[in-house]
């Protein structure tokens, strides 16, 4: 009686979670977002993603030397991550979207008041830009409020933040050729319906500081350049590519390097990378160094016009930069 009560207690500490130092949980954000991207993608795999972290959590607590006893938390806690980012795929797939159902019977057309949240980018008819929509109208009633679409548009002169107005018929997204469920792509992005406009014009007079910044650094970049070099310039540094002659472009793909005429986390990180390595060289303190190397990224990142990519990159960059002055150690897996 008193073996079995001893071993029980024995068992019972080697299931306690050691929370003294070093306890490694490096793999938390990555969990969650692979429990995320396959609860998306495909839910199946969302569920044996699920069961293969049960498991490996109770070969943890029966087998204390299974990992390395700093990654042995990790274990314990990973289906706790998975199920996070496989519930949060869960309740995003079925929540109810009244703009999805609407644009699915294809109404025709439609007239929408929303904001720019994307930096229009051309496209083979014409430009596209992602909108939030603050009125929608159909056979002159109001219908809707929220949500977002992806606008076509053969002229669209507005920047991110501008409250625009427009007219087009409103569709639900089409698949791609070879199966890409492009809808499911786009909700993953808010975005649940794709509006082709007759016409896009501002609803206000003011306009939008980020595309307003975006604009001015457009006129500016023209000064004193011909017009094919002012066209290569405004494609690295804005990522627009419009005015690139037709033998320019083909260049470029036949080099390989269209990306560098789309704006990308790429570009944010290589300018950041830059900007701390010249004033690192220049024995700046890290105090000024971090900070200053923030602000200089996050200025390119508007002037940019703010796309998406290049925020995720500036987030990103942003903790890396922030870490150090705030005493806290980086770790080599983020």
């Amino acid at each position: 009686m008193q073996r079995s009560e001893t071993a029980g207690q024995v068992r019972g500490q080697d299931l306690r979670l050691d929370l003294r130092p070093p306890v490694r949980l490096d793999f938390w954000a990555l969990l969650l977002a692979v429990g995320i991207v396959a609860g998306t993608v495909a839910p199946p795999l969302g569920v044996a993603l699920l069961l293969a972290s049960f498991i490996i959590c109770a070969g943890v607590a029966v087998r204390k030397d299974l990992v390395a006893n700093e990654w042995r938390t990790m274990a314990l806690l990973g289906p706790l991550f998975v199920a996070g980012g496989v519930g949060i795929a869960f309740l995003h797939a079925t929540a109810f979207d009244p703009l999805l159902e609407f644009a699915a019977i294809e109404p025709g057309e439609v007239v929408v008041v929303g904001n720019v949240v994307s930096p229009p980018v051309p496209t083979k008819v014409g430009q596209r830009a992602d909108v939030r929509i603050e009125h929608l109208w159909y056979e002159d009633k109001e219908v809707l409020r929220g949500g977002g679409i992806q606008v076509y548009a053969n002229d669209m002169r507005a920047g991110v933040g501008d409250r625009v107005q427009l007219n087009g018929d409103l569709k639900r997204p089409e698949t791609k050729e070879e199966g890409f469920d492009y809808g499911r792509y786009l909700q993953t992005r808010g975005i649940s319906g794709v509006v082709y406009a007759k016409g896009v014009w501002p609803a206000d007079e003011e306009r939008g500081w980020v595309g307003e910044v975006h604009r001015r650094t457009d006129a500016a970049l023209g000064n004193g350049l011909r017009p094919r070099e002012q066209a290569v310039v405004r494609g690295m540094v804005l990522g627009d590519s419009s005015r690139l002659p037709e033998e320019v472009e083909e260049a470029f793909q036949r080099r390989g390097i269209t990306h560098v005429l789309a704006i990308s986390g790429q570009h944010v990180a290589v300018l950041a990378a830059m900007i701390f390595v010249v004033l690192r060289l220049f024995a700046v303190p890290m105090l000024f160094r971090n900070p200053a190397t923030l602000g200089l990224m996050w200025l390119y990142i508007f002037i940019a016009g703010a796309p998406p990519s290049a925020l995720r990159a500036g987030v990103v960059a942003t903790f890396v930069l922030a870490a150090p002055l705030f005493g806290r150690q980086l770790s080599p897996v983020h």
